[in-house]
């Protein structure tokens, strides 16, 4: 079995949910990136195999890349021994956790008809729109107005499900995020008025401020 603990680091309203592999360390795969809470572009990553795979995967690793940046993993080695790993995701993760209760207030005042999603862990929220909502309109508005997110649609292979924003916030401020939502509200507003949205759902408690 492969366990990719995906946002174990990054959990707000609970504790972290125990590894898989610590149930049947004979069986599972542990793997997991740096990528979230360094840096992608370290291109670092772990895998803790069963011992008995060790031998396989050291050779299969040879055989694809025959190693990879020495002095970077030298680095990371260091910044785990030396306690400073953990000390960056206390850090960070009570930094991400502000960040996410600015966009939940920020939704629930300005687009109380929206749901978001998974919201209990990780750097991403997904909101959920009403039915019928063209979130791919949505997403063009917001490119138009400098604000970049994705469709849910868009991560789909069928038409099936909801409509969403997919919204990534890690690296946003806290008067960003106020701002962006707010701009949704807006631009749903106008749309609103167009016709292309049922005004009646909008249900906005106050006027939207624009950029």
């Amino acid at each position: 079995m492969i366990e990719d603990d995906y946002d174990a680091e990054y959990r707000y309203d609970r504790a972290a949910l125990g590894a898989l592999r610590t149930l049947a360390p004979t069986v599972v795969a542990y793997l997991g990136t740096l990528s979230k809470t360094l840096a992608p572009g370290l291109r670092i990553g772990w895998l803790a195999a069963p011992a008995w795979l060790c031998a396989s995967v050291r050779n299969r690793k040879h055989l694809g890349d025959r190693g990879d940046n020495v002095i970077t993993q030298a680095a990371v080695r260091e910044f785990l021994g030396t306690g400073g790993y953990d000390r960056h995701l206390r850090s960070t993760r009570l930094q991400y956790r502000r960040l996410r209760e600015n966009l939940l207030e920020s939704v629930s005042t300005h687009l109380p008809d929206c749901t978001p999603i998974g919201i209990e862990a990780g750097l991403h929220v997904v909101i959920r729109l009403p039915e019928n909502e063209q979130d791919s309109t949505l997403v063009e508005h917001l490119a138009t107005a400098g604000i970049r997110v994705a469709a849910l649609t868009a991560y789909r292979h069928h038409h099936s499900g909801f409509p969403g924003l997919v919204l990534g916030w890690a690296q946003a401020r806290p008067n960003q995020l106020a701002t962006s939502i707010q701009t949704l509200a807006g631009i749903r507003r106008t749309l609103a008025s167009e016709g292309r949205i049922p005004a009646a759902r909008l249900g906005l408690r106050d006027s939207p401020k624009t950029l």
